[in-house]
């Protein structure tokens, strides 16, 4: 019994842990994503990249989910809540993150996301859900966390708050609440469905709208004329920051709370800051470290148990 119980244990916390490493590996993901779409932006508008995303996903997801899982939505309310979920995780979110984007700047829009996290704690615990618990210690962590995350990103810039970024401000703290929505949402679903299934909805409903939006940008790009380096950052942008991303995610959702996810908001500015040190020239001193900890620290806190919630 005691043999049993503690190879239990052991397999939990190993899942845990994959978990945690799936969520990092989304972060990193996003990280480099900032990077790659800054570059193919040049050439691709915002809204024909959002068409390819959807497109990608739509045809990696839907043929999957129809010839080969073949799995059947069991409820009429679980169908509302895919339509809420494509609403929330795939339309709002990632269109007003571009249109805030290209209204305020990349310094207001950055501390704005990290709201996120934030949300989705305060969601889950309007919502009851158990494995959402507020406690000194998560209270802590988000703290430090997000005051660690502040300071790093603006990293003395200023933050502006006038009147020609209070829209486009507006618009990024909407898309974090939508992305806060999503994850609440989500989570039921993706403890009870496959993953190729929940996706094939969740961006049949809202992927055919980012489509229909940004169909005459993605008709207008002139393929011929591309070079190599752009189709691979189409190609990234497409497979991993929209395939690999959304169900890693979802797998690890399956194993931790969805304030979890949330919570690695907050470890990107870490990984954009080292990347940067290659990708553009940045820097990295002993404050910028202490940053740095203080959001590790923070993260920790928050999202340390012992083993997997469901």
């Amino acid at each position: 019994m005691i043999i049993s119980r503690f190879h239990s244990t052991l397999q939990q916390l190993k899942l845990l842990r994959t978990a945690h490493l799936a969520l990092l590996g989304v972060t990193l993901i996003y990280a480099i994503n900032v990077f790659i779409t800054q570059f193919v932006f040049k050439t691709i508008s915002p809204f024909g990249v959002l068409a390819i995303r959807s497109l990608t996903a739509c045809l990696v997801f839907v043929p999957i989910a129809v010839f080969k899982i073949k799995e059947k939505i069991q409820s009429r309310e679980d169908y509302l809540r895919l339509f809420f979920c494509g609403i929330t995780g795939i339309s709002i979110n990632q269109l007003f993150y571009l249109w805030g984007l290209s209204k305020t700047s990349a310094v207001n829009t950055a501390v704005l996301m990290i709201t996120s996290p934030v949300f989705v704690f305060l969601l889950g615990w309007l919502s009851k859900s158990k494995s959402e618990t507020f406690n000194a210690r998560r209270i802590i962590g988000l703290v430090l966390s997000f005051v660690g995350s502040i300071l790093l990103i603006t990293n003395g810039r200023k933050i502006s708050l006038d009147e020609s970024s209070l829209v486009g401000d507006i618009m990024v703290i909407i898309n974090a609440i939508s992305y806060s929505v999503y994850l609440v949402a989500v989570k039921p679903l993706v403890n009870k469905y496959n993953m190729f299934t929940l996706f094939a909805w969740i961006f049949g409903f809202g992927g055919s709208i980012n489509i229909a939006i940004g169909f005459q940008d993605f008709i207008a790009i002139d393929w011929g004329s591309l070079s190599a380096n752009v189709y691979w950052g189409v190609a990234y942008i497409a497979i991993f920051t929209t395939i690999f991303a959304y169900t890693w995610n979802a797998w690890a959702m399956r194993r931790v709370p969805a304030s979890y996810v949330g919570m690695y908001v907050y470890v990107q500015p870490i990984l954009v800051t080292i990347l940067s040190l290659y990708w553009a020239s940045g820097t990295l001193n002993w404050v910028k470290l202490i940053w740095i900890l203080c959001i590790l620290i923070g993260v920790f806190l928050t999202t340390w148990q012992t083993e997997p919630k469901h």
